[in-house]
Formats: structure tokens, sequence, C-alpha cells
């Protein structure tokens, strides 16, 4: 019996989504972002919590553009969308205390519906405090995202360096054609080892 539900529980935490209907979530989520994350005030202990309310309420929503889910399914997919664009937010502040500034060519590229979060996110008040956080999973997220902000850096490195290979081998090669040509022209003055050369550099 455990197995089983342990299984649903896999299920219903790795259930994607189209990229209309993660949009569609976030945009939900933006819309009542104070009551999902605002707490219950008085009332019995069966009264729904004002995330619950939320969450029923976009898997009405969901379940109309023809996209079900639980509503587990749903928490799981805002939760991973929060922890996600709230550790870009830091990493960019945290690289923007040490450089002074943020390049985006630095950061993985987000989809659309985190796109849209993160720009909520980071016009808003919410994004404050955002180190602590509330999610456990909030440190674990940070890590991954620092591991792939060195990997994107490393890979523009190799671009750059590759580049610049290129660009000295282009320039030997204008070089050697200013050669053959001023030879071509019968100009004796210019001679191959006046032209200086980058590859010795």
């Amino acid at each position: 019996m455990s197995a089983i539900i342990v299984s649903k529980s896999k299920r219903e935490k790795t259930a994607g989504m189209s990229e209309y209907a993660a949009f569609l979530l976030v945009e939900l989520y933006i819309r009542d972002s104070k009551l999902y994350h605002s707490r219950l005030e008085s009332g019995s202990k069966r009264s729904k919590t004002p995330r619950q309310q939320c969450l029923e309420e976009w898997q009405k929503e969901l379940s109309a553009i023809g996209c079900e889910r639980t509503t587990e399914q749903i928490h799981q997919r805002m939760k991973g969308d929060i922890i996600t664009t709230k550790a870009r937010l830091a990493a960019e502040e945290a690289e923007k205390s040490k450089t002074g500034g943020v390049d985006a060519e630095n950061f993985p590229k987000l989809d659309l519906a985190r796109t849209k979060l993160y720009e909520h996110l980071s016009s808003s008040h919410e994004v404050e405090g955002v180190i602590g956080g509330i999610e456990s999973d909030f440190s674990d997220e940070i890590l991954n995202l620092q591991k792939s902000v060195l990997v994107v850096k490393l890979e523009n490195a190799k671009i750059k360096q590759e580049t610049l290979i290129i660009e000295r081998e282009t320039a030997d090669i204008l070089r050697q054609i200013a050669y053959v040509e001023a030879e071509r022209l019968g100009i004796s003055t210019l001679s191959r080892s006046s032209i200086p050369s980058s590859s010795k550099h």
C-alpha cells in the first residue's frame, strides 16, 4: 500500500504542463498571490485555507482549457516555478553585488511562464527576504542554478577564445595576401619578415 502511495506522489510531483497551461497558471498565481500566501485568520478546523481555495479555483480554470490536474500537482508545479525563479533572482543579486551588474547571458534562459513570474517577482516586494525563503528546496535550487551559471560562463569563455583564435588566423591570412599583392605589384621594399604575425605572440 505504501509503495502505491509513494508512486502516486511521484507522479503528482512530476506531472508536466503545456506551455499555455503553465503560463495561465502563473497568471492565476499573480492574480491571487496575496490570497495564496495569506493565512487563515479565523474559522473552524474544517475551513479551507486560502491556499486550498486558490488551488481549487486554479484547478477549475486549468480544466476549462483541457489541462486536468489535481490540486497537489498544481501546487507542486507552482512551488517549483516559484523556487526556480526566486533562486534566479537571488543568484543575479549575488552577481550584482560582486560585479556591479548582471549579464543575462551568464544565466540559463527561462521558459515563457517563468519569465512572466520573474517579471512579477522582480517588480514586487515578494522577492524581499528571498535568501531565507519559506521553501525547503530553495537552497538546493540555488546550488543547481549556480552550477548552470558556471557551465554557461565556461561555454561563453570557450566561444570567446575560439573567436580570438579565428581572428588571429584571419589577420595572418590578410597579411599574407598583402605580401603576395605587394610582390605582384613589384614593391620590393615590402618583405615577409617586415610583416608582423600574430602567431608569434
